[in-house]
């Protein structure tokens, strides 16, 4: 206390003012003209306020969310779908064909071309398909093919063969053969059927026939030509079967039977009747 009954005035000190940087001053400044109070504790929280109120205030645009579409799981493929071609380089042998001389093993032209064009058909490299054909033409034939050039194709040796070797009936005398054909005398139903077949596959390579009605035509030709022993007994037959293959069957059964009834009926001993 201080002498004299005078008041002693102590000044307590004063707080260092804080210093505040300008642009946040000014910052601070329009937050409180705009009516905004930030609401965050920590720098982070600021910034994401922050950036709420932009977008808010339509300062940022705001992306669209990725459309995530579900897309249907594959469908597994079925076994038929895939289309596989598997290329063979070593195709197997086909039957000699020699031309106009008779060799063991050879075969008629016809045959040897049915071999080709089935070979032609399979998945085998064309180069040694090629080979092939040129290995199996022999004699003659082979020297027809030799005279083209090395590097003609089996199409073209076909067609060089076909006009050597190949049929020269006209269309005509053909369809005469076909229709008018009948079956020999010694000859079994299956070798008078497959010169049926014979005689029409050479019409239907003239584009004589269609192939729709090769069936309904060797069926009527094959009962129509029978010899009379066998036409006699098998009428049924043929107003009951529809196909040529099925009537060739009960045919050649018809035709078993009757020759075992024939044979049966020699062997028996003939006795004389006194």
């Amino acid at each position: 206390m201080a002498e004299g009954g005078d008041k002693v005035i102590t000044h307590q000190p004063k707080s260092p003012s804080l210093e505040i940087d300008p642009d946040i001053k000014k910052m601070m400044d329009a937050f409180a003209k705009m009516g905004v109070k930030p609401k965050a504790d920590t720098p982070e929280e600021l910034t994401d306020w922050m950036v709420g109120f932009l977008k808010l205030k339509g300062k940022i645009k705001e992306e669209p969310e990725a459309k995530i579409e579900l897309q249907p799981p594959p469908i597994p493929s079925k076994p038929e779908d895939k289309v596989t071609k598997t290329i063979i380089n070593h195709p197997p042998k086909i039957a000699w064909f020699s031309g106009t001389e008779t060799k063991a093993g050879d075969v008629t032209f016809e045959v040897w071309r049915h071999e080709v064009r089935v070979l032609m058909r399979q998945n085998y490299d064309k180069d040694a398909v090629l080979n092939t054909v040129r290995r199996s033409l022999r004699g003659e034939a082979g020297m027809v093919a030799m005279r083209l050039d090395l590097d003609a194709s089996v199409q073209e040796i076909l067609q060089k063969l076909d006009s050597v070797y190949g049929s020269v009936e006209k269309k005509e005398e053909l369809l005469a053969e076909f229709y008018s054909a009948r079956q020999g005398t010694d000859e079994s139903v299956t070798t008078w059927s497959c010169r049926l077949e014979s005689i029409l596959g050479k019409s239907k390579e003239r584009g004589l026939v269609q192939t729709k009605d090769i069936d309904e035509m060797l069926r009527s030709m094959l009962w129509t030509g029978l010899r009379t022993s066998l036409k006699d007994i098998s009428g049924h037959k043929y107003d009951t079967i529809k196909t040529f293959d099925a009537l060739r069957v009960a045919i050649r059964q018809i035709e078993d039977d009757h020759l075992l009834r024939e044979s049966s009926h020699s062997s028996k001993p003939h006795t004389n009747k006194h």
